[in-house]
């Protein structure tokens, strides 16, 4: 990797819990329709990944974002 000044980037330290990528459904979407810029729905859909964050060992993981390939 070239030495630029984002190669020694780092990740923030004040989120302590982890991040997981996963299939989604239209369930996460709709968690997160306040969020959107644009409404309605897609009218179709044929894939939906998801991004969740659990802040802890004991916490419930919540949806943070989706992607929606129509």
């Amino acid at each position: 990797m070239r030495n630029t000044k984002y190669s020694k980037l780092k990740i923030a330290r004040f989120l302590l819990g982890h991040f997981t990528i996963s299939r989604g459904t239209i369930r996460d979407y709709d968690a997160l329709a306040s969020f959107h810029y644009l409404a309605p729905r897609p009218a179709t859909f044929a894939d939906i990944r998801v991004v969740r964050y659990r802040d802890g060992p004991r916490a419930k993981p919540r949806p943070v974002a989706v992607g929606v390939l129509s």
